[in-house]
């Protein structure tokens, strides 16, 4: 029973003290929202704290031992010598107390009884302690308690026990570090309307190579510079430029006076005439993103496709589901959010308040990439990448438009425009089609090596080809005639 009791004693000790600081930390950092509660890496850091713990008792258990000690002339000043400090002394008796091995003899009961009768001496105490005495009474050296070792290892053991609580964990350390470095660095305040919606999801589910206002047209033109034009396309300035063949302008947005985009995942802003130039959100993980007011929604690619809004004036950084997220589109005061649901993974496509962030209601059962609310229809991408057409009214069936397995598609008043996947034993070079909205007339408009995202602007539908990879070229369809012109 004594055993037992001193075993649960050590057990709260380490608890309290060792991993305590840890979890209040992580709890301060919101390391725990990252935690993935269901996961073998969970059971990984379960069993590596029992068997932290388990290594913790054994090591410090109260045990006792014996020992020859025929000299007590000198006992004090060994003692000292050997790092011990007697705490209370009485005839053929002494309580010591170890000055080592910092910070456990804190935590633990540290003392050391020792009892000598007729040379013999009885030692009772923590294990490692009664050992250690016990070897230097009898002149042995002991080498773990010497201060550079004791640090190495004190050092050694916070950093493993600090990092199993991170198994569990899809924590972002660069979002971390990002949002910590805006916070510090807070932006220039942007006064827009609440529900802005800085471009049309058409434009951001084909990467966002354009976006419009009242006044201005802006779009990558072939694949390293943002420029920005009147409404007739004429008085073309270049707003962002990038080495040629770049490829990693895209997700326009205009917020306020702002122009937003991401070069290589990390968005930026700008004013629009170039001007003050500024780093928003420096992660390189941010896909699907639609920014809506002073908040850019996204999914976190390396986090396990978590769902994340950022502030973008105050810079905070929000987890809105821990979950994966294939898919997000966001209509009014509504996000739509396509994922797994419940044990058996189900994929859903539900309907999320942007104002509080609550379950409004589960649109349909089906996964869904690039998600888009056209009339009185939905259309999106299903498991099989082809084109899947299904009524909001929810009583009509799904139906399939396209065989093809798609890259982009856009719906337009003029019809459906969309490219398909390059398949080397299917098709040999990329194409542009047109069909109606029941996926019917279906017209080849343009081929080529490679075709690059569809934006639409005004009466226009632009649209970038690749030609032997180093080739650039954005075009132009006037969705009123089917003029196509080149715009470089």
């Amino acid at each position: 029973m004594k055993r037992f009791k001193n075993w649960l004693d050590l057990i709260w000790r380490f608890c309290l003290v060792i991993y305590a600081p840890f979890f209040l930390i992580y709890y301060l950092l919101g390391i725990f929202d990252t935690y993935d509660f269901y996961s073998i890496q969970m059971l990984n850091m379960m069993v590596y704290i029992v068997g932290f713990i388990l290594a913790f008792v054994s090591i410090y258990q109260t045990t006792q031992l014996k020992v020859d000690l025929k000299d007590v002339a000198d006992l004090h000043t060994k003692l000292k010598m050997k790092h011990w400090r007697v705490v209370n002394e009485q005839p053929s008796r002494m309580i010591l107390e170890p000055s080592f091995d910092r910070p456990f003899r804190w935590v633990i009961k540290s003392e050391v009884e020792l009892i000598f009768i007729d040379g013999n001496a009885t030692l009772k105490g923590p294990r490692i302690y009664v050992r250690t005495l016990k070897r230097q009474l009898k002149n042995q050296k002991v080498f773990w308690i010497r201060k550079p070792l004791t640090i190495l290892r004190d050092s050694l053991l916070l950093i493993v026990l600090g990092m199993t609580l991170l198994f569990p964990s899809n924590l972002d350390w660069q979002a971390l570090w990002s949002q910590r470095k805006i916070l510090a660095e807070p932006l220039a305040l942007t006064e827009v309307q609440a529900k802005q919606l800085g471009n049309t999801n058409e434009n951001t589910h084909n990467n966002g190579y354009a976006v419009e206002n009242d006044a201005f047209f802006f779009y990558v033109e072939s694949n390293n510079k943002i420029v920005r034009t009147n409404h007739e396309f004429k008085e073309k300035e270049t707003v962002i430029s990038a080495p040629n063949n770049y490829g990693g302008l895209r997700d326009l947005n205009i917020i306020g006076e702002w122009l937003y985009y991401t070069k290589d995942s990390v968005l930026h802003r700008v004013q629009f005439d170039g001007t003050n130039k500024e780093v928003v959100y420096d992660s390189p993980d941010m896909l699907e993103m639609h920014i809506v007011g002073n908040e850019s929604y996204f999914i976190m690619e390396n986090n396990n496709r978590n769902l994340y809004k950022i502030d973008l004036n105050e810079g905070t950084l929000t987890k809105l589901m821990d979950t994966y997220v294939t898919d997000i589109s966001i209509y009014e005061d509504s996000l739509f959010v396509s994922h797994p649901e419940g044990k058996d993974g189900e994929f859903v496509v539900d309907q999320l308040s942007l104002v509080d962030g609550k379950k409004q209601q589960t649109l349909f059962k089906e996964p869904a990439n690039h998600l888009i609310r056209w009339e009185e229809d939905y259309y999106y991408l299903g498991s099989d990448t082809t084109l899947k057409k299904l009524s909001i009214d929810s009583s009509l069936s799904q139906t399939s438009l396209t065989e093809e397995q798609l890259d982009y598609f856009i719906p337009t008043e003029n019809g459906i425009y969309y490219t398909y996947q390059l398949n080397p034993t299917v098709n040999a070079r990329a194409a542009l089609h047109h069909i109606n909205v029941d996926g019917y007339e279906n017209e080849l408009l343009f081929e080529a090596d490679s075709i690059q995202g569809l934006a639409q602007i005004g009466d226009s539908l632009l649209f970038t080809t690749v030609e032997d990879e180093l080739s650039y070229t954005t075009r132009k369809i006037d969705l009123k005639t089917g003029e196509m012109e080149e715009m470089n």
